[in-house]
């Protein structure tokens, strides 16, 4: 019964120097509940958003890290030394000494076959999996097609005879042509933007133009560094969670929170994330509006439409759900999910087609 107290209290002492010290803040998956915090670090902003079903997954993945990272290596050495102090103070009682054995080894193998568990999985990963897929087999990604919820916000499409004209409900976009574009108010650059023409020139390529990263960092922060929508961060406006997904093509091995995407030192990395999650984006949403419309408003924008089928779209096409102005077949109920992005694809392509700088 004593040996069993003490190894408790050793394990209560393990857990509070990993959660109670600085230890903890070190590491990615402290806090465990990474979302809905009504006063985030400074440092991790992104953790005041409101949670998701992907919160789930992010919270499996923290309890599961803090067991493997956290507790596993201090509980480890703690049994390690208690079955040490058994052997050498065992003497003359072979009992004692035994069970220190026990401990030992017992501990040893706990530790052996999460090793080759570990390594068991990665191995067959790596076998099956694609390159760019299996590089972080261990990192849980997730994302929620949600309207209004891309990179930056999003929305939906319209009718015959093309997107835009309407002919039900007068909704935002009503007479108004998508395939037309608008000039922003603040012009395609200012001051801050020429800075980085170096970078952009270094990371474009394929669906990735120089131009539509100039056009889309304009659009989304005006080549502001520090922009902050509460979700999205820095010069691209890109969320932590996408960051991520792409941080192995960058060379980006530091975790990415939304301090990291604001940070001036970072800036390039950022427009790198962007541009190689605009060539991945591409594959699914190949024509330029509709790639720009995703930008904003997630891969879901670029989906055909249900609810205007039949009509045009800008590329010629069906209608995509950002060009749809209505909710439903019927056209009496707007879709106002997709307004912003509606709006930003005709800024964004204005800058396109007219590059300032």
């Amino acid at each position: 019964m004593a040996s069993k107290s003490i190894i408790i209290f050793l394990a209560v002492i393990a857990l509070v120097f990993v959660l109670g010290t600085n230890v903890a803040s070190a590491v990615s998956w402290f806090p465990i509940v990474q979302c809905g915090v009504n006063n985030p670090p400074a440092d991790h902003p992104e953790f005041a958003n409101p949670c998701s079903r992907c919160d789930l997954f992010k919270l499996a993945r923290n309890l599961m890290d803090a067991l493997v990272e956290g507790l596993m290596p201090p509980i480890a050495v703690i049994m390690f030394m208690y079955a040490g102090f058994l052997i050498l103070l065992g003497g003359a009682l072979p009992a004692q000494v035994k069970k220190g054995q026990s401990i030992f080894t017992a501990t040893a193998a706990g530790i052996a076959i999460m090793l080759v568990a570990w390594i068991g999985v990665n191995f067959l990963i790596k076998s099956l999996a694609v390159d760019d897929i299996s590089d972080n087999w261990f990192t849980i990604t997730c994302s929620e097609t949600v309207s209004g919820a891309g990179t930056g916000t999003g929305s939906a499409p319209v009718p015959a005879p093309g997107p835009g004209a309407g002919t039900g409900t007068a909704c935002l976009y009503t007479g108004k042509n998508l395939c037309d574009n608008e000039q922003p108010q603040g012009g395609c650059s200012n001051s801050s933007c020429s800075q980085y023409s170096s970078a952009i020139a270094q990371y474009a390529g394929g669906t990735a133009s120089a131009n539509l990263l100039k056009a889309i960092m304009v659009s989304e922060s005006s080549c502001n560094v520090k922009a902050n929508s509460g979700s999205s961060f820095g010069l691209m406006q890109l969320r932590p969670e996408t960051a991520k997904n792409y941080a192995n093509k960058c060379g980006v091995n530091q975790d990415i929170t939304g301090a990291w995407l604001m940070d001036p030192a970072n800036a390039n990395n950022s427009i790198c994330l962007a541009a190689e999650y605009i060539r991945a984006t591409s594959q699914t949403c190949p024509a330029t509006r509709d790639l720009i419309a995703a930008y904003n408003g997630g891969a879901g924008a670029c989906a055909n439409s249900v609810d205007c089928a039949g009509a045009n779209s800008c590329g010629g096409g069906a209608v995509k759900k950002w060009e749809c102005l209505y909710d439903n077949s019927t056209h009496t109920m707007c879709n106002t999910g997709f307004d912003e992005t509606r709006g930003y694809v005709r800024k964004v392509s204005y800058c396109l087609a007219n590059p300032g700088f």
